[in-house]
């Protein structure tokens, strides 16, 4: 597990369908977000569900604009140290 002055993100909670619906958001991310790097992406989708469960089929799904709202606000808000969204960000795919 990562950590950083004792603070943890406890990668153990992520299951095989996760998993599965993860790499589908990373694939769809990546095949239209020129730039984007496949490994941010898939830890940074990861981390936001650990902290805020997301609708993972959901956001799978979603249609362009609320896709990118969610993956490009995840990017933004995520504290990779803690796993935590921050600024008051909600992806529109989080349970809720």
């Amino acid at each position: 597990p990562d950590t950083m002055e004792g603070i943890m993100i406890k990668w153990d909670g992520i299951t095989k369908g996760d998993i599965h619906l993860i790499k589908g958001v990373v694939d769809r991310a990546v095949a239209r977000g020129p730039g984007l790097n496949r490994m941010d992406v898939e830890m940074d989708i990861a981390a936001a569900h650990l902290g805020c469960p997301l609708d993972l089929l959901k956001l799978l799904d979603a249609d362009d604009f609320n896709f990118w709202y969610d993956v490009n606000g995840i990017s933004r808000h995520l504290n990779r140290d803690t796993g935590e969204l921050e600024g008051y960000f909600l992806p529109r795919c989080a349970h809720s």
